[in-house]
């Protein structure tokens, strides 16, 4: 698991664009069955896990300071996902494409206009896997499974409400994610993933990349 944290001050102005997933309460958004539903890999919805991820921050903040949902941040945080996920890096430096070198390059490109931009990332298992365990892996019928070497037991696809959970608890154990998660500084919030998937190596597992590119 590998994740980092970024801080970008710019004086400029705001913006949020709203869509279904953010219509509701994120407690509400729980409860719905949507949310609940396996997160199967292999056609993964990654606009519903992005308002997962979403809803899941929400939930660690006050009622008084929700995140509003921000259409252009999420536009930012997806591209930024992608790039680390195809381009093959880990970072909050684009280097490979420097128009889009940092959070604040990647916000102002697809046009959210912020005083404050901040921003986390994560490179996290998508599946209920505990870090070190050995496991196999095979294909069934054109699918990529997964199994427990000591017993066989296939490893269990998460739901989109438990990767959000994960994802975010991964931030909220790390100081200064949390730090930006939880700061007064933020009013909007827009998430990007994407998922590395088959082929897999021998040491490789399903892994979600997680964008969230905060401004206030």
């Amino acid at each position: 698991m590998k994740y980092s944290v970024f801080l970008f001050i710019i004086v400029t102005t705001s913006i949020s664009v709203a869509q279904d997933y953010y219509s509701t309460s994120s407690k509400e958004f729980f409860e719905t069955s949507i949310a609940n539903d396996t997160a199967k890999l292999e056609s993964l919805n990654l606009e519903l896990l992005q308002a997962a991820i979403f809803h899941a921050t929400n939930l660690e903040r006050s009622k008084k300071r929700q995140f509003k949902y921000g259409k252009n941040l999420e536009k930012g945080a997806s591209f930024h996902s992608t790039e680390m996920e195809v381009k093959g890096f880990f970072s909050h430096t684009n280097r490979k494409n420097k128009k889009y070198k940092t959070p604040f390059h990647r916000a102002k490109k697809f046009n959210a206009k912020y005083a404050v931009i901040g921003e986390n990332i994560l490179e996290e298992i998508a599946l209920d896997y505990k870090n070190n365990s050995v496991y196999d892996s095979k294909l069934e019928n054109g699918i990529y499974v997964f199994s427990h070497h000591n017993n066989g037991k296939r490893i269990r696809e998460l739901t989109y409400k438990e990767i959000a959970n994960k994802i975010v608890d991964s931030w909220m154990h790390s100081p200064g994610h949390k730090a930006n998660i939880l700061s007064k500084n933020y009013t909007y919030l827009g998430v990007g993933v994407a998922i590395k998937k088959s082929p897999y190596g021998a040491d490789d597992l399903p892994t979600v990349f997680a964008t969230q590119l905060f401004g206030g």
